[in-house]
């Protein structure tokens, strides 16, 4: 499905919201979620929506590395170049922008509202938050992040956390079009003509059926 939108130039934008709690070992599985095409306008270049299978770029609660261990440090800026993640295969380097969830397992602690600031690397770190989160919390947060010079994306918390990265798809700055509707679906299309993280899935023909998950204009699913 190719999805026109203009991508931002600086900060992520926050997409959807899913919380709870848990231990700091917990298992989080990968989600499938989705964004209505309303929060995907903004100030910048047009590009097109390449779905893909959700992949986990990066899990600090692996052995360390540079996609792993160990957890981030409070204050202290971390970043990943997502398209050469020995985990996820297929991204091109030229992407613009990619579509990814967010998930922090806070330390043990008793402090509160706590955050996580995502942006491109290389960029000025702004001052929002792309989740917030207390002592032991397990939060997510999908955000369409732009990529840096060199594809990556820089982290920061102010309390110490375990991070995990998952992505869904990417952005391409070329034109592109959508048959009209108020619904945009980051992932779950049935479409056959889907072939993994490198193509766009074919246009729908007229008086096709097909079968989508899907999100509405005021808000999201996970």
């Amino acid at each position: 499905m190719r999805v026109p939108a203009r991508l931002l130039g600086t900060a992520a934008v926050a997409v959807c919201l899913c919380l709870g709690s848990s231990a700091w070992g917990a298992d989080v599985p990968l989600r499938n979620w989705e964004v209505p095409r309303s929060t995907l306008a903004d100030a910048g270049s047009p590009g097109i929506f390449v779905p893909a299978t959700p992949c986990r770029i990066a899990d600090t609660r692996g052995a360390a590395g540079a996609y792993g261990g160990p957890a981030l440090v409070a204050n202290v800026v971390r970043s990943f170049v997502i398209d050469s993640s020995p985990t996820c295969t297929g991204f091109p380097a030229g992407a613009a922008a990619f579509s990814l969830n967010f998930t922090v397992i806070g330390s043990a602690g008793s402090y509160q509202n706590a955050f996580l600031t995502v942006w491109p690397q290389g960029g000025t770190q702004p001052t929002v938050s792309t989740l917030n989160f207390d002592a032991g919390q397990l939060r997510a947060n999908a955000a369409i992040v732009p990529a840096g010079p060199t594809g990556g994306v820089s982290v920061f918390v102010n309390a110490a956390a375990h991070l995990i990265i998952d992505i869904n798809g990417y952005f391409v700055d070329n034109g592109g079009s959508l048959n009209s509707n108020d619904y945009v679906g980051i992932y779950g299309n049935t479409d056959p003509g889907y072939s993994g993280a490198s193509s766009a899935t074919r246009a729908q023909a007229p008086s096709e059926s097909r079968a989508s998950r899907t999100a509405p204009r005021e808000g999201t699913t996970v």
